[in-house]
């Protein structure tokens, strides 16, 4: 009989009931951010701006939104001339479709969220389910796969030895890298990234019962590797290397029944996206840039490592376990075609953002982990095991707790924070919509990433990586805005902004140069102002 068989009623309802509750706390972080949003939102009287995590990246995705709804194709926005037309994504264009069809656009992105959180629950669970006989077991897994955390950045924060030795990009990367493999985080801003973990873990599930059976639905093994690679490159190169390595091994044990002619279809439907990816990342300035700015922050993606370390150490024994079938092969394979994904881009600068590779590889390793629990005989083994499980409880409640505070504290309804647009932001975006003169527009940040995704014009600031050199434009728009500039130097600086059509003088957030002060400075160069409230846009003579 089945162990599940054997169960009581009394512990499956206890299971029933374990599953349940990690179910639900799984909803309640990953929803907490978008919470924190409607309230912040519902008390303001302001407008929300679409921001479902950091404001700049949400607006990114909101710009190819809007691009998606007009032109089918997007370009980066972020810029001051029109970038080519070339990225395609289907996840997007259901937003866009969405878009067209009278959803707003801030709701056509963040209907992702629940729809990401399902997927990824059920996917995952269907995974484990495959691999774990037993419903504690599964459990276990499932629940530490997809909510596991570690105080990562507070180590290092603490650990003097390493955080002095960072600089400002390093510290910068701390605070952000180690949580990219923290799933329930994932879904504030990044939800597609966990449709992406979600069809991996299909593809994980599928590829191995094909490996097994002789690939009986070939068109859809080719779907996955497809739909998982164009979602996300680092994911869909995952699958691919997963399943090829799982391939090559089962074909030396003898008990191959599926030819290399079917793999190779296999992996050419997943190839396909990978080499749109690499192009763009060629052939495209505005990718290009993108990537060499993102690695930036992202060449410190080994700080990612420690955030791993305890599950691998809990992981080990599940790795010398006897294998069963495919699937159990793949899911130890997983971890480790990820970490050489990410070694991979961090020493060689093949592609970009290094950590993303290690997106979802908490899951295989945590039904490693519970399998070698299971598996291991001595009582003093299991008891020093359950001991550092336990540590590593604390230590993720810890986690999870900061994280939260940290995600959830920067939803504000202050203008500048990105997350609620004021009536007088909103009055300038429809004016900036509805003028039917071309033009890119210099505005703050973050005021000027909101006018990117809302108004359909590109901006002279924006995006960290999506922005040309934005460090420096950054400090430049810092630099005009601010009060007490002579009016020569703020001309002059001007004149540096080449193709700039539009300038925003908006009257907050507090601490800039006040719109009268600014439109008087400028007056030699402005062809009119158009006064909306207390805030002014002013139209500059072309040809500075």
């Amino acid at each position: 009989m089945e162990p599940n068989e054997l169960m009581m009623p009394s512990t499956r309802i206890l299971d029933k009931a374990a599953g349940v509750l990690a179910g639900l706390v799984m909803v309640l972080i990953s929803m907490a951010l978008l919470v924190k949003v409607a309230v912040v939102v519902g008390g303001s009287g302001g407008q929300w701006t679409g921001a479902i995590g950091d404001p700049a990246d949400s607006m990114q995705y909101l710009a190819w939104i809007r691009e998606g709804a007009f032109h089918f194709l997007a370009s980066d926005r972020f810029v001051v001339e029109q970038t080519p037309r070339d990225f395609f994504s289907p996840a997007l264009l259901a937003s866009s479709a969405l878009f067209r069809l009278g959803v707003p656009i801030a709701w056509s992105f963040a209907l992702w969220v629940p729809v990401a959180l399902g997927l990824l629950m059920w996917a995952a669970w269907r995974l484990t389910a495959a691999v774990i006989p037993s419903t504690p077991g599964r459990l276990a897994a499932w629940a530490g796969g997809i909510l596991y955390a570690f105080p990562a950045t507070e180590i290092v924060i603490h650990t003097p030895q390493i955080y002095d030795r960072l600089g400002p990009s390093g510290r910068l990367a701390n605070a952000l890298v180690p949580s990219d493999a923290w799933l329930p985080g994932l879904l504030w801003g990044y939800p597609l990234g966990v449709v992406a973990v979600a069809i991996l873990c299909a593809g994980v599930l599928v590829g191995g019962r094909a490996i097994r059976d002789g690939l009986p639905r070939p068109l859809l093994l080719c779907l996955v590797t497809f739909g998982c690679s164009l979602m996300q490159p680092w994911q869909g190169a995952t699958l691919l290397g997963t399943l090829g390595l799982t391939w090559l091994i089962w074909r030396r044990r003898g008990s191959l029944s599926v030819s290399a002619l079917q793999c190779a279809w296999v992996a050419a439907a997943g190839v396909i996206p990978l080499v749109y990816y690499a192009l763009l990342g060629t052939l495209d300035a505005a990718w290009i840039w993108n990537g060499e700015q993102a690695n930036l922050y992202f060449h410190f993606s080994w700080l990612i490592i420690l955030f791993f370390i305890p599950l691998v150490i809990v992981a080990l024994p599940g790795w010398f376990r006897p294998l069963s079938d495919p699937v159990d092969l793949a899911v130890r394979i997983w971890p480790l075609i990820a970490g050489t994904q990410l070694a991979v881009i961090l020493l060689t600068g093949l592609g970009n953002s290094a950590s993303h590779a290690a997106r979802g590889a908490t899951i295989p390793l945590a039904i490693l982990a519970v399998q070698g629990f299971r598996n291991q005989r001595s009582g003093l083994t299991r008891y020093a095991t359950g001991l550092l499980v336990a540590a590593m409880l604390v230590a993720g409640i810890y986690s999870t707790q900061s994280l939260i505070r940290s995600g959830v504290g920067r939803v504000k309804t202050d203008p500048g924070a990105g997350y609620v647009m004021s009536r007088s932001q909103v009055r300038i975006i429809d004016y900036l919509r509805e003028n039917r003169e071309p033009g890119a527009v210099m505005a703050p940040q973050i005021f000027s990433a909101l006018i990117a995704a809302h108004s359909d014009r590109n901006v002279w600031l924006g995006h960290y990586t999506w922005t040309e050199d934005y460090l420096s434009r950054a400090s430049a728009a810092g630099w005009f805005y601010s009060p007490g500039q002579e009016p020569d130097a703020r001309r002059a600086y001007l004149a540096v902004l080449s193709k700039v059509r539009f300038v925003v003088a908006p009257c907050e957030p507090a601490g800039l140069v006040q719109p009268r002060v600014l439109v008087k400075q400028l007056k030699t160069v402005t062809v009119s102002v158009k006064w909306l409230g207390c805030d002014a846009v002013l139209t500059i003579r072309p040809g500075l």
